[in-house]
């Protein structure tokens, strides 16, 4: 997901798909923005995209986001994202903690504030993954093979028996620049 030392000029540099006539594909993304309530992102992967820039921020400005951290004074906001994003930094022994909390919090309507999550990080994924708390995967592959790097999946825990998650696939779709995205139901 990311190069040896986190950098990510790989996914910048690659072109945005299109269609025959030059028209840009919508690959889904802000679709499945809109569906979610939260994003649930590690400190390393925040630090990362909000070092994009202003200009190059991929989430648009709806989605609250809340960065899972050990230490929340490690989290930095900028000036630009504080103004067009909702942004807390949050500390939990563990995903199913933290999401235990979400789960607890109420609308002013009396209704559930949070029942989808986009988590986006290497490893806040490996760890909601290895909670249980996982239920459809998005996964885009860029033709680009970085030969060293940040996996995204390294060592997932749990038992011989248990260590493999099976996945249900839904349906897979590629684009003009070469990207796969493949969507599955963690079973």
């Amino acid at each position: 997901i990311a190069g040896k030392n986190g950098d990510m000029d790989w996914l910048n540099n690659q072109p945005a798909p299109v269609e025959d006539d030059g028209t840009a594909v919508d690959t889904g993304f802000f679709k499945f923005l809109e569906r979610m309530d939260v994003m649930i992102m590690g400190r390393t992967t925040f630090e990362t995209v909000v070092g994009f820039g202003n200009e190059m921020w991929p989430y648009g400005d709806q989605l609250p986001i809340l960065v899972w951290t050990r230490d929340v004074n490690r989290v930095r906001l900028p000036d630009w994202i504080a103004a067009k994003q909702t942004v807390t930094a949050r500390s939990a022994e563990s995903p199913s903690a933290l999401w235990k909390e979400l789960e607890a919090a109420e609308t002013d309507a009396g209704t559930k504030k949070y029942q989808r999550a986009y988590i986006d990080g290497g490893r806040t994924v490996q760890s909601f993954l290895d909670a249980g708390l996982v239920h459809e995967m998005i996964l885009t592959r860029v033709p680009i093979l970085l030969g060293e790097g940040i996996p995204l999946f390294s060592t997932i825990s749990g038992t011989e028996e248990s260590k493999a998650r099976k996945l249900k696939h839904v349906e897979t779709r590629s684009y003009s620049n070469g990207m796969v995205q493949s969507t599955y139901t963690v079973q």
